[in-house]
């Protein structure tokens, strides 16, 4: 015999045509150099306690930045598949020195740069020298090379190794380093630990590294089960991903391939969202520009604001500032469109506003859905659970029919008001959706987005239906205004 449930089929499509679920928690998964692979840590609220546990490395740098932004964080780590790489060495100067990178696996993506402050001989003298990680916008302290000619760069998994011979003072030395990459067959290892926690609450997943559609595909399919059996948590399955840069593309081209890429995929209810272009984001653990997702300040404005609010409204986001003499903002939507259009989220200026914005939280449903606004999912997965919590109260309970086996009026009225009554402290008193929600009427019940259904045969099918229905907030994403002179006293005569 099938167990006695509440199942709740959340309904896409009805636009077009328990407040104890709310969390301030977001899941990082991502590498890191020290942990066990696929566990789920406990809520980080501290950043050096997440890096004794964690390490370094482009999840750990997510989990910081959100921790630094107030933001408790789960962390778990994905394998790694291919380890770090650096590039080859440019010298700008005239020192007989060269710098050799050989073996060298970096934790994450650097643009590094080490510049000499004094001349000497390596492997004689112990000259002076600092170095930078984000291509010359910040520099280390003053560092002295020792006589070996070795420096090990903490926290990064970098060595430098100069050769016996002169270095003069302001000679460079350039690379790029690449960090480890993990393979999309891991995300659903990820996604099973996570599923395993039923007891963990979390409002929003962000999959740290390079997203391609079919690894995007590989992350629905993962969450899509979530809100069904054994799991039924509505709350937190959804995520966002990071789109690659340009990995030497110029903009437009990145920008096609992006589109050709993600052109047929698309999450049921939205389940999935994809951010797009390269920012300089200040490093929480290091303090240097390093280049991230435009997700990731999407992300923390998903964490730090309502469920309810659309992070395009034009409040600037903190902590994108322009930098003179570098690139900040590596794609803007205002400048080149064309990735909003295709559902990716991205980042804008907006002419006669200081600072840059969120373009539009889109997310990668498929045209016309409900849910192509996070905003909408949020609320609409806390109502799903809202109506099963309550519903999870009159499961087994005993109900009056009548002659028909039907429920009676005044039973199904009871249900309706304590349903309406969750709804209303969950969603309609914190704003997050219309208060219009609780005056609509449905045939044979009373004000709410509540209807029992009148004619279930209780008795032959131990069955009873329930409608909810509610009223979200409406987004004004384009505003007309008529604008002109007028003279009143033509407008009197007239």
């Amino acid at each position: 015999m099938t167990l006695p449930n509440v199942n709740v089929a959340i309904q896409d499509g009805g636009l077009g045509g328990v407040s104890a679920q709310e969390s301030n928690v977001v899941v990082v998964i991502g590498l890191s150099s020290e942990g066990t692979d696929f566990e789920v840590s406990p809520t980080y609220t501290r950043k050096q306690t997440l890096v004794d546990d964690k390490g370094y490395g482009q999840g750990v740098e997510a989990a910081a930045f959100y921790i630094d932004a107030g933001i408790p964080t789960i962390f778990v780590k994905i394998t790694e598949d291919s380890p770090g790489s650096c590039g080859g060495v440019t010298h700008a100067g005239t020192g007989a020195s060269t710098l050799d990178l050989s073996g060298v696996e970096p934790f994450d993506d650097g643009e590094w740069i080490v510049e000499w402050l004094e001349s000497g001989t390596i492997g004689t003298d112990t000259p002076r020298f600092h170095y930078s990680r984000d291509g010359g916008i910040s520099f280390s302290s003053t560092l002295r090379m020792g006589t070996p000619g070795t420096y090990e760069v903490p926290g990064t998994n970098v060595t430098f190794t100069f050769s016996v011979g002169t270095v003069v003072k302001g000679d460079t030395y350039s690379f790029a380093a690449t960090g480890p990459t993990w393979t999309g067959t891991d995300l659903t290892a990820c996604f099973d630990a996570l599923k395993a926690r039923p007891q963990l609450s979390w409002r929003l997943i962000h999959v740290v590294g390079t997203m391609s559609a079919a690894d995007a595909g590989t992350v629905d399919t993962a969450v899509q089960s979530w809100p069904t059996d054994p799991v039924f948590r509505y709350v937190g399955a959804r995520v966002v991903c990071d789109a690659r840069g340009f990995d030497g593309d110029t903009e437009a081209d990145w920008m096609a391939a992006l589109i050709t890429d993600f052109g047929t995929f698309s999450s049921v209810d939205g389940r999935v969202a994809v951010g797009a272009g390269p920012t300089r984001i200040a490093s929480a653990i290091s303090g240097y520009r390093i280049l991230r997702c435009a997700s990731w300040h999407a992300v923390k404005k998903f964490m730090l604001r309502t469920i309810h609010t659309d992070i395009s409204e034009l409040v600037p986001i903190t902590g994108l500032t322009d930098i003179t003499g570098f690139t900040t903002v590596y794609h803007d939507e205002q400048v080149l469109q064309g990735l909003d259009e295709a559902r990716f989220i991205t980042i804008r200026s907006v002419p006669g506003r200081t600072g840059y914005f969120i373009t539009n939280p889109n997310t990668m449903a498929i045209e016309g859905s409900d849910f192509s606004l996070m905003q909408y999912g949020f609320v609409g997965d806390v109502g799903a659970a809202t109506y099963r919590d309550f519903f999870l109260t009159a499961l087994n309970q005993p109900v009056r029919v009548d002659n028909d086996g039907h429920i009676l009026e005044k039973d199904a009225q009871a249900l309706e008001a304590g349903a309406n009554a969750a709804v209303r402290s969950a969603l309609v008193s914190p704003g997050h959706v219309s208060p219009s929600t609780m005056t609509q009427k449905f045939a044979g019940s009373i004000p709410g987005p509540t209807s029992v259904a009148r004619d279930d045969n209780i008795l032959s099918t131990k069955t009873l239906t329930v409608n909810g229905f509610i009223i979200p907030l409406g987004y004004t994403k384009f505003i007309n205004v008529t604008f002109g002179f007028r003279n009143p006293v033509i407008a009197i005569a007239a």
